[in-house]
């Protein structure tokens, strides 16, 4: 899995700029969760702050019931205008997605 925010003032590129994933043991069924921190610097928050956008981006690799390998992708934009859920979908393409690898 790669969870990780990118902060910039320009919008999304067309390829997911995902950090490295790495290895995460957790073993899933129907109806569990499974929860990652993210940790932001002063520096990222004061940048923030000024206007930057700032995207929460991931993504986890896992294999279902059958053997088969997906990547399902995460892109969240923060928005503090937004009062029931600050971080909202990117709707750019390929950053929410499910892919068979």
């Amino acid at each position: 899995m790669s969870l990780t925010l990118l902060i910039s003032s320009t919008p999304l590129p067309a390829k997911p700029p995902y950090a490295p994933g790495g290895p995460v043991a957790a073993f899933l069924v129907a109806g569990d969760e499974f929860f990652q921190n993210l940790t932001i610097t002063a520096s990222e928050f004061a940048q923030i702050q000024a206007g930057a956008l700032a995207y929460v981006l991931g993504y986890v690799d896992y294999r279902d019931q059958f053997g088969q390998r997906h990547r399902s992708g995460y892109a969240r934009r923060f928005d503090a205008r937004s009062p029931e859920n600050n971080l909202v979908f990117a709707t750019e393409a390929g950053y929410n997605d499910e892919k068979s690898v």
